[in-house]
């Protein structure tokens, strides 16, 4: 499974200002899109998989920025501290309340950044998560959100099973939904995403 990182990484560069900033960033594990620390003085990452914590530390040591990064294992509701920006990474749908979710950030740190899958996104139907996608950009916009952007991507795929382990976390409903591309080859799947900045 692909994605243009390297496109998405771009999009987040553009669309906010990390320079010399203290970040929180939630959901930051597995770190995709670690780069970004490049440009901030200091980010925490909290999220509640130790196993995605400890894949962004090896990325980190990969692109040298060991120094810059703290990591809090845990959910975010359970986690207190101030920062310039709290940056919710692909994690904000996943949260049981949303709302909720950004209260607390906007008491964290003056900026606040959301980055998700947008609700028209083909890919969140794939993995069963257009509901969630949709409740969450329900809270983000009752917050009445300063900047929005969408973008296009695509997540590209070898074989079948390739898309089909990805999305079997996702459980029955996402299995059912990729039937269609049983048997295909290097095919895509759309995926959408956005920005939002509160």
């Amino acid at each position: 499974m692909m994605v243009d990182v390297l496109v998405i990484l771009k999009n987040i560069l553009e669309f906010i200002d990390f320079n010399n900033k203290t970040v929180i960033a939630v959901g930051a594990g597995g770190g995709q899109f670690a780069e970004y620390g490049k440009k901030a003085r200091r980010i925490i990452a909290v999220d509640s998989n130790p196993q995605a914590l400890a894949a962004l530390q090896e990325k980190v040591a990969v692109i040298g920025l060991t120094d810059r990064f703290k990591y809090h294992a845990g959910d975010f509701d359970t986690f207190a501290s101030a920062a310039d920006m709290v940056f919710f990474e692909f994690c904000l749908h996943e949260m049981a309340d949303p709302l909720q979710a950004l209260a607390k950030a906007k008491s964290m740190a003056p900026q606040v950044v959301i980055f998700d899958h947008s609700p028209d996104s083909p890919w969140a139907y794939i993995t069963a998560e257009e509901i969630k996608v949709k409740n969450a950009w329900q809270a983000i916009q009752t917050q009445k959100p300063s900047r929005v952007q969408h973008f296009q991507s695509l997540q590209s795929f070898a074989t079948f099973a390739e898309l089909e382990a990805k999305v079997i976390p996702q459980g029955e409903v996402s299995l059912q939904r990729i039937g269609k591309y049983r048997g295909q080859q290097n095919f895509t799947i759309p995926m959408s995403y956005g920005l939002a900045l509160l």
